[in-house]
């Protein structure tokens, strides 16, 4: 027995199993209607809701890590640049943590 199903897009199907729901959708109508979708997504560009790039204070963060790694001998991962929003909403450096080890502070004297 082959089943005749009308899909909702008005076009028909032929099928050995009747639907088990009843309702059945067309894949070419379906891919079109995905295409659709996607193509106008793509064509409305859409403004990203946060930035990717570094803000001033980060750029600035990393350029003190550098300058003071340098200035005392030590790699950039012992050095913690904090960074804090003030009390306008603006990011700004406001300290420098350095982390030496023992071996490093007895090199010191």
């Amino acid at each position: 027995m082959i089943w005749a199903h009308e899909l909702e897009c008005g076009h028909t199907i032929t099928r050995k199993r009747k639907s088990p729901n009843g309702i059945l959708g067309c894949t070419k109508c379906l891919n079109a209607s995905d295409f659709e979708e996607m193509s106008q997504a793509l064509a409305i560009p859409q403004e990203a809701p946060f930035d990717d790039g570094l803000s001033e204070a980060e750029k600035q963060a990393m350029k003190y890590r550098a300058i003071l790694a340098g200035r005392f001998n030590v790699p950039p991962e012992q050095v913690d640049v904090h960074i804090r929003s003030a009390l306008d909403g603006i990011m700004r450096v406001e300290s420098a943590t350095i982390s030496l080890t023992r071996r490093q502070l007895r090199a010191l004297d």
